[in-house]
């Protein structure tokens, strides 16, 4: 478990962590999935351990896909990768730790993916979203931020943070 905020942060990533590899009908036949990689082992967990780890890799394609590689320059460490893994690090500007990968998937194919992370009971930030090129222009991103907003986002008054080019605007 990660250092929380305290009591309200605590019930936030305990909410949720009760969330992740189960997939949430969101209408039309979409559903959307929390993901998050866990380094936990338990044999009675291991299908979904399995399940959320496929879905993690073709949600690294779909993001891969949709952006240039971006590498810290000092570290050569590959930072989309490690956003969709939350993998932890000494230094903060590679620290993913608290990442999560939301997934919008329909027919068993994931269509769009986005990484995000909540900052205690009053921010989250989704840094990067994409959505496979032969799905785009359908409004599919706008589908999958809305799943995120109505349930993954839940505390009330917080502010959602959505990084973006001036140029995409």
């Amino acid at each position: 478990m990660y250092h929380t905020c305290g009591d309200s942060c605590r019930k936030i990533y305990s909410s949720l962590r009760s969330l992740i590899g189960i997939s949430h009908p969101f209408g039309g036949g979409f559903y959307w999935t929390l993901l998050q990689c866990t380094e936990e082992l338990e044999v009675e967990d291991l299908q979904s351990t399995l399940d959320v780890n496929s879905k993690l890799a073709v949600a690294l394609l779909v993001l891969k896909e949709c952006f240039n590689p971006m590498c810290d320059p000092r570290r050569n460490i590959d930072m989309i990768t490690h956003a969709a893994y939350n993998r932890r690090s000494e230094f903060s500007r590679l620290n993913y730790a608290g990442f999560y990968t939301v997934v919008l998937e329909q027919d068993n194919e994931i269509i769009s993916a986005a990484s995000i992370r909540v900052h205690g009971a009053r921010i989250a930030e989704m840094p990067l979203i994409g959505t496979r090129h032969k799905y785009r222009r359908l409004g599919m991103c706008r589908c999958l931020v809305g799943a995120i907003e109505k349930t993954v986002f839940i505390f009330k008054g917080g502010e959602f943070h959505i990084a973006c080019d001036s140029r995409t605007i």
